[in-house]
């Protein structure tokens, strides 16, 4: 044993595991060519080591010819294994290297592009290098500016930027670039208050030619917030995350030691015993608890946890009002308030679907337990004992016949006048609810479980079918029932509409390559692939904004022939509208958008419609005319229909779900439209507009640019070049081993 221990075979081995292994753990931002040049020198330096001393390179070589002669029976059947082994794996790496590989492009950036000596601010001239913060030096109303900013921060930055300011706001999963993450030492730290004036008061379109490509989805907000606001949303940036700006004449940027004093307040008597108290919030040091509140939480439940935040006008759904202890979410009986463990889960995992940010990460645990008690102190229903929990019966085995139990559920207590038959929030009652505060809702759409608020798994799904939605009119099934354990059957029934085993999330948009294309929506050739999910948001670059978005997702299936293009979009509207202005709606749409032009390198244009600049090409459909058009835009507002059209397709609509399907030749003559030549990376976006909910004009849903790529047609010479390598490789090592035995 203690000579295996000391082979230097075992030991060259380890190293180069533990190095190699290391390198993968942290995921360095190195290209992977870089890696693999890496891992070829540190083999290269390990047998230098070995070789410089003769009788350790001996014994590191020992093992090795051993096995390759076979000179024991335990030794050939290793040597069998490995023969069988290593021609595979070259095989493999042969056809890897054959097959074209579908990557998105990198695309490089300049962070901190250099600022303009003057700006034109809402039409004038604006000498922004040099400017100062004129709130920073008002001392006296330092607090008053502070929370001035705040306010005009949640009604304005949060839904990209965060409750907490690190970039991970509602809106941040759908953007690319994705947006800044203050709390970072890289940003604001480095920057002095005038460039950060110069980025929010123009945002996208004031980014210099240098800075491209960038599609930033920053607003310009000189066309909502006044000077004055700009300069406090600002001061509470820097008041917020700590950080004190870079001022002219510094070499260099520095963060600071601690946070600005209005948090170091609130870190100084909350941290020492949030890290160590395990004791229940009523112990707690109640001043700190209710400045993290005030810190975390305000800005949408408010300071008197009323729900009447900064943010509540521009929110959906509507912030909790905490004051009436009525929570949908929880594990207890009916009428009952939630218990502690749902408190801490809904801070510490958020709620999907909604901007309700989880918090598991940016707090400990022992600061979301002084939270849960805060926030329970604001109702009076919470008292001494626990309140009784939900009975959790085992879940029995999801099969057919569960699901048809269910089914007939389902439809026997009416599901289907809210939730729709296909689960997608369609149902004739479905414009119709509101919660106990007066607030409009939506049932939820069975179809995306990574929205449920309490989460996927079926026992989260059971709790919700027992309890009921307290504050909606989602009714309690668990007290009425004489078999609870029956409920399984509907949860079974309820995740067959799930629309995640047919999706999954896309970063590339692949078209796979079939001999003929689909003719319309419902073509079977459709259902031999997966959609790729893209999320959208809210259009809030251009006015009017879209703080509410109606739809959040799009799937995506597309695939080619070599000679001509077929997209298959598919997202869901629980009505179908058309414009009625007596009624307040306007059209459904849907909207695909390519740049008109091809690429001068990565530079596209914007993506909210294109720009003045760079015009994109739009593939639409609307209910009004119920035709599929091309238009060329400029921006919104600034569409122009082709001359000539060359795109195809039709649309169906039922039980909530819209299909669209639109089909064109990779290359037309006409100027207007992008060339889809195989092999490139081909911009390309979607927006939708759910005309029922006031959605027109540039108030959509709207994804980011992603790329589009032609598969190629599969060849043969990738599966001979592979088999020709591993028949190299077999001989290769019966020649090896052949010299190894007469050795």
């Amino acid at each position: 044993m203690m000579g295996v221990l000391r082979s230097p075979l075992l030991h060259a081995v380890l190293i180069f595991g533990a190095i190699y292994g290391a390198l993968k753990l942290v995921h360095p931002p190195i290209p992977s060519f870089v890696m693999a040049m890496y891992s070829g020198l540190l083999l290269i330096a390990i047998l230098l080591y070995l070789s410089t001393d003769e009788d350790r390179f001996r014994r590191f070589s020992k093992p090795i010819l051993d096995t390759l002669a076979g000179r024991t029976g335990s030794l050939k059947v290793v040597r069998l294994a490995a023969f069988v082994a290593i021609p595979l794996c070259v095989g493999y790496l042969a056809f890897q290297k054959m097959t074209p590989q579908y990557t998105p492009p990198a695309e490089a950036r300049t962070v901190h592009p250099e600022p303009p000596l003057d700006i034109q601010f809402k039409g004038r001239p604006y000498h922004v290098q040099g400017a100062t913060n004129p709130y920073r030096s008002d001392k006296g109303n330092r607090e008053k500016h502070v929370a001035e900013g705040m306010k005009i921060y949640y009604q304005n930055c949060y839904y990209c930027h965060g409750d907490n300011l690190n970039g991970k706001g509602p809106f941040a999963p759908a953007l690319n670039p994705i947006p800044a993450n203050f709390r970072d030492p890289g940003t604001i730290a480095q920057l002095q208050e005038s460039f950060v004036f110069w980025r929010v008061a123009l945002g996208w379109r004031g980014l210099p030619n240098g800075a491209t490509p960038w599609n930033s989805a920053m607003p310009a907000w000189e066309d909502t917030l006044s000077e004055e606001e700009i300069w406090k949303v600002i001061l509470y940036i820097y008041e917020a995350t700590g950080f004190e700006p870079r001022t002219w004449g510094e070499e260099h940027a520095t963060a600071p030691s601690g946070p600005a004093p209005r948090y170091s307040r609130l870190l100084a008597t909350t941290s020492a015993h949030a890290e160590a108290s395990a004791e229940p919030a009523k112990n707690s040091d109640r001043s700190g608890t209710e400045r993290l509140y005030l810190e975390k939480c305000s800005g949408c439940h408010g300071e008197k946890g009323d729900g009447n935040g900064p943010a509540h006008d521009f929110m959906f759904t509507k912030p909790r009002d905490f004051t009436r202890g009525i929570y949908k979410i929880r594990s207890t009986v009916e009428g009952a308030v939630p218990a502690d463990e749902d408190l801490h889960r809904a801070i510490a995992l958020g709620l999907p679907g909604t901007t309700m940010p989880p918090w598991k990460g940016e707090l400990t645990d022992a600061r979301i337990r002084d939270l849960v008690g805060y926030v329970k102190a604001f109702s009076p229903r919470f008292g001494p004992e626990p309140p009784k929990s939900i009975p959790e019966p085992p879940e029995p085995p999801d099969t057919p016949e569960s699901r048809a139990r269910g089914k007939e559920f389902f439809d026997g207590v009416e599901c289907f006048k809210c939730h729709g038959q296909e689960g997608l929030a369609d149902g004739p009652s479905a414009h119709e609810l509101k919660d106990d505060w007066g607030n409009r809702i939506f049932p939820g759409n069975l179809s995306k479980p990574w929205n449920f608020r309490r989460g996927t798994e079926p026992k989260a799904i059971f709790r919700a079918l027992f309890a009921g939605i307290q504050g909606t009119p989602m009714p309690a099934f668990g007290e009425s029932l004489e078999k609870p354990d029956d409920l399984w059957d509907i949860v079974h029934y309820i995740r067959g509409f799930s629309m995640e085993p047919k999706s999954k999330p896309a970063t590339l948009l692949l078209a796979e390559f079939s001999q003929s294309l689909p003719t319309g929506v419902d073509d079977p050739q459709w259902d031999k692939i997966a959609y790729a999910r893209l999320p959208l948001l809210g259009q809030i670059v251009i006015p009017p904004r879209n703080f509410t978005p109606a739809n959040d997702i799009v799937f995506v299936k597309t695939l080619h022939d070599g000679q001509s293009l077929a997209l298959l979009v598919e997202w869901h509207d629980n009505s179908s509208s058309v414009t009625d202005t007596e009624k307040g709606t306007f059209a459904d749409r849907i909207a695909v958008q390519f740049p008109a032009q091809p690429l001068k390198g990565m530079e596209k244009p914007h993506f909210v419609m294109g720009d003045p600049l760079k015009a994109v090409n739009l593939w639409t459909w609307d209910s009004d005319s119920k035709a599929i058009q091309q238009h060329n835009a400029n921006g919104v507002g600034a569409w122009k229909a082709q001359s000539q059209q060359d795109v195809n397709g039709s649309v169906s609509y039922l039980n909530g779900r819209y299909k669209a399907f639109f089909t064109r030749r990779l290359v037309v003559e006409d100027e207007e439209d992008l060339p889809f030549p195989g092999g490139a990376h081909i911009p390309v976006s979607f927006m939708t507009w759910d005309g029922h909910r006031g959605e027109t004009e540039g108030k959509c849903s709207i994804s980011a640019w992603y790329h589009l790529m032609l598969k190629e047609k599969p060849t043969k010479r990738a599966y001979a070049f592979s088999l020709l390598w591993a028949l190299v490789a077999a001989v290769g090592e019966v020649w090896i081993a052949k010299r190894a035995s007469r050795a």
